[in-house]
């Protein structure tokens, strides 16, 4: 099933790239691990490639991803996408430490699941990905959390049920793909692009701190607008505001500590940066449509089936992803 051995990742030259792997899970068409970036510095690294089709969910940090002619930030709850073998370069405007788990997907694997949600996928098998990075819905997200955690506790591994909930998941994020497929976006005139770079700095200051109290004043003082005008941008760049964008990432965080049984709620709720157990709970049923107690049955190696999560009825539409 699992090889829990710990790998580190290299260039095609052979060179350290300064990411350590653990391989949860080993399968003829899925493969699944978990990754956290080394990285101490905010330069971009060297070129690097993936060794197969893979798709990512980083879940604490936030780098910048330059895959050919796509540029995009990627923080907790994006879904990233790499084609086997093109080059790619990573760099950490708030320092390196970020970390993820990822599933590598075998070609046909992905050329079927995609075909489902673009015809054209058939034509170009060696990279059915066209872009780089898309968003995830709140239940896209918590499902492939529940997935990784139980691949990583499970002590005698489901091969069916790791493989089967794997499949599934990935045929859900293919259609996120191929909804963020609509042509290439018309280059931004030099204002839009300005506000998105702002919009930008803005993500990454909150995606590095969105435990900490802090009020517009703050946020806007660190990336250089007015309170007001920040408002407007991050709303127009990204389709939500600012405090539901913190909603988002405080939630995600919390996820694995929530699913531990060890680990106290009302804790867990302070350290997320809400005032109290309720608020918390209140929270996280509205972005996640249960509780941290039910999803904490859920992630338990005696909870239900991960895969019967996914159903017909499952809201798997993804929020609108922004061009970079």
């Amino acid at each position: 099933m699992g090889q829990s051995a710990v790998a580190r990742a290299v260039a095609p030259s052979g060179r350290d790239l300064g990411v350590a792997i653990d391989w949860l899970y080993v399968g003829a068409a899925v493969q699944v691990t978990r990754y956290r970036c080394l990285a101490t510095t905010r330069e971009f690294g060297a070129e690097q490639r993936q060794q197969a089709h893979v798709i990512a969910f980083p879940y604490r940090g936030v780098f910048e991803l330059h895959r050919g002619r796509d540029h995009a930030l990627v923080e907790p709850g994006a879904i990233v996408f790499f084609n086997e073998r093109e080059p790619y370069r990573t760099g950490h405007p708030c320092g390196g430490g970020d970390y993820g788990s990822a599933i590598a997907v075998r070609s046909d694997v992905v050329v079927e699941a995609l075909s489902r949600h673009d015809p054209g996928v058939a034509d170009r098998p060696d990279a059915p990905f066209r872009f780089a990075s898309g968003a995830s819905s709140a239940r896209t997200y918590l499902l492939q959390r529940l997935l990784f955690l139980r691949v990583s506790r499970a002590d005698r591994a489901d091969s069916l049920g790791a493989e089967e909930t794997a499949l599934a998941l990935v045929d859900a994020v293919s259609a996120t793909a191929c909804r963020s497929e609509e042509g290439p976006a018309e280059r931004p005139r030099t204002r839009r692009g300005n506000h998105l770079r702002t919009v930008d700095s803005a993500r990454a200051f909150l995606a590095s701190r969105f435990a900490e109290p802090m009020n517009l004043e703050t946020i806007g003082r660190a990336v250089g607008v007015s309170p007001f005008h920040l408002c407007r941008i991050f709303r127009a760049a990204t389709g939500t505001t600012v405090s539901r964008y913190r909603h988002k990432l405080r939630l995600r965080a919390a996820l694995e500590r929530v699913a531990s049984e060890q680990a106290d709620l009302s804790a867990v709720a302070l350290e997320s940066g809400y005032s109290s157990h309720s608020h918390f709970t209140a929270a996280f049923r509205r972005e996640f449509g249960l509780t941290p107690s039910q999803f904490r049955r859920a992630a338990g190696r005696n909870g239900r089936n991960v895969a019967k999560l996914f159903s017909p009825s499952t809201n798997l539409t993804a929020e609108r992803p922004r061009r970079s």
